[in-house]
């Protein structure tokens, strides 16, 4: 092998490092646009209201604050970033999936789970809104304690926020080298 062989070798292998490199760094850098786009378009697509959301549409936030469904994180291993809802112990006091299903799991595709309902001695009035209020006060002594197996329709938020903001991420690599 000539030398002149020997250098022109030695300086690509210089470049190839170099390009690794700087693809390595972009691909981390837009993975990390990714996802807080995709945080911020699910954070968005959950609605703060009183009443509860209709089956296909997004789910309804019932608690203030960072808590509940709206608490949203992601994180960038390596190649891919995972976008999702942090789960939190207060929502699933009075609500339980079956099966090894999470809330916000059942939310999205649907399917069953088991409320907690509480009752006042002598009442008929169901007052499970008072434990979701409540989430770290214990039912009080006396009150009647029942499960009810229910079906729960699905109440997409992640789809929809990947599919309104499909396009954008794809625009995040333009002139990202």
């Amino acid at each position: 092998m000539s030398s002149m062989t020997r250098m022109l070798t030695a300086k690509y292998d210089s470049y190839a490092s170099r390009i690794e490199r700087r693809v390595d760094k972009a691909q981390r850098r837009v993975s990390f646009l990714q996802g807080g786009l995709l945080r911020k378009v699910a954070r968005q697509q959950i609605r703060r209201r009183k009443r509860s959301s209709a089956a296909g549409e997004s789910p309804s936030a019932h608690v203030s604050g960072g808590g509940g469904l709206k608490a949203i994180r992601f994180a960038v291993d390596g190649d891919s970033v995972i976008v999702g809802p942090v789960h939190k112990g207060s929502l699933e006091s009075a609500v339980q999936p079956t099966g090894n299903d999470t809330v916000p799991s059942v939310l999205e595709f649907g399917g069953r789970v088991k409320v907690e309902v509480a009752k006042p001695p002598n009442s008929i009035r169901d007052v499970w809104r008072w434990q979701i209020a409540n989430p770290d006060e214990p039912i009080p002594d006396g009150w009647i304690r029942s499960f009810v197996i229910s079906k729960l329709d699905d109440r997409p938020f992640m789809r929809p926020a990947l599919e309104k903001s499909q396009d954008k991420l794809i625009e995040f690599w333009r002139n990202s080298l």
